[in-house]
């Protein structure tokens, strides 16, 4: 009985916490989308532009074995999209593109790559600006 109670309480916890982070997400959104006046939206520029890119590779030794080569074509596809917020004295950036890759004949090999980064940009005074970025990049490349 003590058992089912610690899982309880574990599993009520792991609850809360995620119940936090939604919250804590929520708020965030809400703030951003409402905490601005329709006038204040209007001292911002936003610019979208959205981008594609198409590659082909031929590798002649795709596992980098000099005993056991393999070679083979490598197609990759990467949609995305670059969106700008930009006023007299702030700017924030949000990019973001998956790269679909496909090889022709070691299909196993197949895989999605991620790359997104987030840029706030604040000027404090004439000469003086702080800027933050944030990047997430997920490949099967070693960095």
């Amino acid at each position: 009985m003590k058992r089912n109670n610690t899982l309880t309480c574990e599993s009520e916890r792991v609850f809360i916490m995620k119940l936090s982070l939604k919250a804590k997400t929520g708020c965030f959104l809400l703030i951003l989308l409402f905490g601005f006046s329709p006038t204040a939206f209007a001292k911002y520029h936003f610019d979208f532009t959205p981008s594609i890119s198409v590659s082909e590779v031929y590798d002649d030794n795709i596992y980098l074995n000099s005993t056991n080569e393999k070679s083979d074509y490598i197609t990759t596809v990467t949609p995305g999209f670059n969106l700008n917020m930009v006023s007299e004295k702030s700017h924030l950036e949000l990019s973001y593109a998956p790269g679909f890759v496909w090889y022709d004949k070691e299909d196993q090999n197949d895989t999605v790559r991620h790359s997104g980064t987030l840029t706030f940009g604040q000027d404090l005074t004439q000469h003086f600006s702080f800027d933050l970025t944030d990047t997430y990049i997920k490949s099967e490349d070693p960095l």
